[in-house]
């Protein structure tokens, strides 16, 4: 997950993403392979991160690894990447129509 500072560009060079950045690690697995139950997990994850931090719930502010760095992580977090608009829409999909907040 990352929050822009300001610009909607941001050059990493020179800079490490980490540190203006909240990660969410599924070390060594491919997330387009995941159990159900572990992709549900994540989007609560995600859910949960979002809004104790005021992020939106989109793919401008929730990015796969492979759109940092897409050199040497190129299937990061998955060789299919539409699993991160599925992770997205699960994590949206509990947000009030009408108020905009996010329903735990």
């Amino acid at each position: 997950i990352k929050e822009s500072l300001g610009s909607p560009t941001i050059d990493f060079k020179g800079v490490n993403p980490n540190d203006m950045s909240i990660g969410i690690e599924c070390e060594g697995s491919d997330l387009s392979k995941a159990p159900q139950a572990q992709i549900d997990a994540i989007a609560n994850l995600v859910k949960d991160i979002c809004k104790r931090n005021n992020i939106p719930i989109d793919r401008q502010h929730i990015v796969g690894h492979y759109q940092v760095n897409s050199v040497t992580r190129a299937n990061c977090p998955a060789t299919d990447k539409s699993i991160l608009d599925t992770i997205v829409k699960k994590a949206h999909a509990s947000i009030c129509p009408t108020c905009g907040q996010v329903v735990v």
